[in-house]
């Protein structure tokens, strides 16, 4: 019996010291707010970039589970004073801003998909900005 405890130890040491951690593929370095919290450090105004999503009309949702998608639900986007209502119209218009190192924050006002906020993150990258973050909710979005 006690062999068998010691080859077990030995192939349990053996495993654990050729393990290789994988770094997590398509990993998201996301930033919290940093205006909200309990700490009394204030913080540097910096220029950013903030994209605003909402929901402007409701739709009925066609199917369940990962298939599933919407119809007839529209979105509204604002950088700044531009509007769009369709997600292409924001990625032509990222495309056109020189300065790609201006960092970027998503944020949703009232009840926007997870889905729908992954499109948009997809576009801003597509645009080619990396400097990206999200913004909490707030208690105002219900």
């Amino acid at each position: 019996m006690t062999p068998m405890i010691d080859v077990t130890f030995l192939l349990l040491i053996f495993f654990i010291v050729t393990l290789k951690f994988r770094s997590l593929e398509g990993r998201l370095d996301a930033s919290l707010p940093k205006r909200h919290g309990t700490g009394n450090e204030s913080v540097e105004k910096s220029d950013k970039l903030q994209l605003l999503v909402f929901l402007e009309r409701e739709g009925h949702q066609i199917g369940a589970g990962p298939d599933a998608h919407w119809e007839g639900r529209q979105l509204r986007y604002e950088i700044g004073t531009h509007v769009f209502r369709e997600l292409a119209g924001v990625g032509a218009f990222l495309a056109e801003i020189a300065d790609k190192a201006t960092p970027v924050v998503l944020a949703s006002r009232g009840p926007v998909v997870y889905g729908e906020i992954v499109q948009l993150l997809d576009a801003v990258i597509t645009a080619g900005f990396a400097g990206i973050s999200f913004e909490g909710a707030r208690a105002e979005d219900g």
